[in-house]
């Protein structure tokens, strides 16, 4: 039976426009153009140029787009999915299901740290406060019935980058994230219920323009300063990614995505994608999509005027910390992934599960992973790590025991120019794709 209900938890990254509902969305719409950072967003209340990833998810999976038209129309299209309500959606030639958004710009996945911050952020425990005002009316109404929910959470940047928590207070952070998990699956529990988890790990200092530009913009005699808060930073997120990725793998219906690995294959992918991860929207381009101006790029994403100096399109915006829509997409590709190996589908991915237009599928590293992508036995003298020639990931001997002959296989130096190359080595996943 496919999910038929998929509900998003998190901040900027996920956010379809709930900031402006918050009071510091509020305030946003009076700071000047040049006043970018967090509040840096496009009309349609996104911290992107025009999409993020839950955009791409919409669209591949209910056959229909969330931005639209005019600016407004997005907003509206958009707002009816900003909480849980009686409303389906049904796909053509795909299965029904209901999409709910909580994810709000600035929230925090553990509390915020003191009374300023407390202000502005809003907190994970905030959504699931929601979240179960709507469950329970939508249970009293009748409903949910037999369903199978998916949660997807991506939290965690905030509690460090812009709360600023101290590094001894990572796992902390980790185990309020798996609280509050815990409290939708024992909610759902309730109602005899019991719901598929994904929870996204976070991203590197250095694997955003925002703190490479900076450190490369400081006099000498402040970098090493600066370097050793970034450094800091790097270790609360390794003690939260430890956390949530231990969690998860030793909890049935638990899955880890790693924001960091799908970074890191953004930039192995950035050539072939025609992506600049080393660049950001100017200003003058921020105008273009910003609420102030009555302007948004969507209808025509590849505009000439967005491209950087060296014609490539740059990855972040001018905030510096969020991907523009080009880098939205290709994380989409690798959740998709994810979604298909744990057979979590719905929607249009029901019957049969497409590939993503942008999936581009790379040889995994060896020091990426460290457990089979299929059953998760641990690497070690007497269990090798195996790739499979079509998409690349690393498995066990026995989850890649299958040969089949494949045109153009993939190799550790990219896709081979081969064609019917026998006894190629393949993933269970694998092994029926053409």
């Amino acid at each position: 039976m496919p999910v038929d209900h998929v509900v998003v938890f998190g901040d900027s990254l996920s956010d379809i426009g709930r900031k402006w509902k918050q009071p510091m969305g509020m305030v946003a719409s009076c700071i000047r153009d040049n006043g970018l950072r967090m509040l840096a967003v496009n009309a349609t209340g996104r911290f992107s140029d025009s999409k993020n990833w839950t955009d791409y998810m919409f669209r591949a999976t209910a056959g229909r787009d969330l931005v639209v038209g005019t600016a407004e129309e997005s907003i509206r299209a958009s707002g009816e999915f900003h909480r849980l309500s009686s409303r389906w959606v049904t796909p053509p030639g795909g299965s029904r299901f209901r999409f709910a958004n909580y994810a709000v710009g600035g929230a925090v996945g553990w509390r915020a740290s003191a009374i300023d911050k407390k202000i502005g952020l809003t907190t994970f425990s905030d959504q699931v406060d929601e979240f179960t005002e709507d469950f329970n009316a939508v249970a009293t109404a009748g409903d949910p019935g037999d369903h199978n929910f998916l949660f997807i959470v991506m939290f965690g940047a905030n509690d460090i980058y812009t709360d600023e928590k101290d590094r001894n207070v990572s796992a902390f952070i980790g185990r309020g994230i798996i609280e509050q998990c815990e409290r939708l699956r024992s909610l759902l529990h309730g109602r005899g219920l019991i719901p598929e988890i994904v929870v996204a790990g976070v991203g590197y200092p250095f694997q955003s323009v925002f703190f490479t530009s900076r450190l490369e913009s400081l006099p000498s005699e402040e970098k090493r300063a600066y370097r050793r808060k970034v450094d800091r930073m790097h270790g609360q997120v390794a003690t939260l990614n430890t956390c949530l990725r231990q969690h998860c793998e030793q909890t049935e219906k638990w899955h880890y995505f790693s924001m960091r690995e799908a970074l890191l294959a953004l930039v192995e992918d950035a050539g072939i994608l025609d992506i600049d991860p080393s660049s950001y929207q100017t200003v003058e381009q921020f105008k273009m999509i910003s609420h102030k101006e009555d302007a948004i790029h969507f209808a025509d994403p590849r505009n000439c005027l967005l491209l950087d100096t060296q014609g490539r399109r740059p990855l972040f915006t001018a905030d510096q910390k969020h991907p523009t829509s080009f880098g939205y997409q290709y994380l989409w590709t690798r959740m998709l992934r994810l979604l298909m190996e744990k057979h979590l589908l719905f929607g249009a991915l029901s019957e049969p599960p497409p590939l993503a237009p942008m999936l581009i599928y790379r040889w995994q590293k060896d020091s990426e992973v460290h457990t089979c992508q299929k059953c998760r036995t641990e690497f070690g003298f007497f269990t090798r790590r195996h790739h499979c020639r079509v998409c690349g990931g690393i498995f066990c001997d026995h989850c890649t025991r299958h040969r089949k002959t494949l045109d153009r296989p993939l190799t550790e130096r990219g896709q081979s120019e081969e064609y019917g190359v026998r006894d190629c080595r393949v993933c269970d996943n694998c092994k029926d794709k053409n």
